[in-house]
């Protein structure tokens, strides 16, 4: 299995250029070699760490990254369905992590998704009802808006504006576009809503229109190539208001509500 397909040079060579300070992609494809063989097994999960110093310096400049805790990066990932016509791009906010040593960064994959099905147990087991829906139809790409994630003075990354603020999140992401010139991206959470059209306003005639596809609003836009972006409840259980507004009323196949979230981005990008 490739997690990155036919586009593994371009973005290993993003990551190598902006976020993680390797001289060869071969020791980034190490950790997508890891992804790909995952186990639960605890000396596995022992290679799965960099030193802090390998991050750019855009990053280790920064006090608050400097004296972080609990550093981790979600590898974007490639999931290819061979008979699908149409590539999703899902954005999440940005990873999360528990790395105990404070002089590493820990890699992991978005959502856990390079698990296998019998490996996922509660919230794990929740978002792999969402994506197992896309990628029966569609090819999906995953990745997040803030590569790195880590804790400092008791305040996540996320929360940090010196960190959030830095060009290279929207820099880094827009070319991951471009590569992977999804027809749709899905956004999950507000947070992530807010940060990709931050990120999309900024960037000049990005932004065509908007439409609205049953109850959803979907934004037309282009970079080098046209897309669309569909803004969607989070997955986790903390959102589940949100997502029964959005689907009460819908006649949507799925046992839980992340698999009827699944069918219903399903739904729309077969009628675009």
């Amino acid at each position: 299995m490739n997690l990155l397909g036919h586009h593994r040079d371009a973005i290993t060579a993003l990551l190598i250029n902006n976020i993680i300070n390797f001289k060869e992609k071969e020791e980034l494809l190490k950790y997508y070699e890891l992804l790909e063989n995952y186990t639960s097994d605890e000396d596995h999960q022992k290679k799965w760490h960099t030193e802090k110093i390998n991050l750019k310096d855009i990053f280790l400049n920064l006090h608050v990254v400097q004296k972080s805790k609990n550093a981790g990066i979600d590898l974007p990932v490639l999931l290819q369905n061979n008979s699908a016509t149409k590539t999703i791009m899902v954005c999440g906010m940005d990873p999360r992590s528990d790395q105990a040593e404070d002089t590493k960064v820990v890699f992991w994959a978005p959502f856990s998704i390079i698990k296998k099905p019998e490996q996922y147990i509660k919230s794990d087991k929740s978002n792999l009802a969402f994506f197992d829906v896309l990628t029966k139809s569609y090819n999906l790409y995953v990745t997040d808006i803030y590569k790195l994630f880590f804790r400092y003075n008791g305040k996540v990354s996320n929360t940090i504006r010196e960190y959030t603020e830095l060009k290279v999140h929207a820099e880094v992401l827009l070319e991951e576009i471009k590569i992977i010139k999804p027809e749709f991206i899905v956004t999950l959470g507000n947070a992530s809503k807010d940060a990709l059209n931050t990120i999309l306003s900024k960037h000049d005639n990005s932004i065509l229109n908007t439409i609205n596809i049953d109850g959803a609003t979907l934004i037309n836009c282009n970079i080098e190539h046209h897309f669309k972006v569909i803004n969607l409840p989070h997955i986790s259980g903390l959102a589940i208001a949100a997502k029964k507004r959005l689907l009460d009323g819908k006649e949507l196949i799925g046992k839980s509500s992340n698999e009827k979230l699944g069918n219903f981005v399903c739904n729309i990008v077969s009628k675009l």
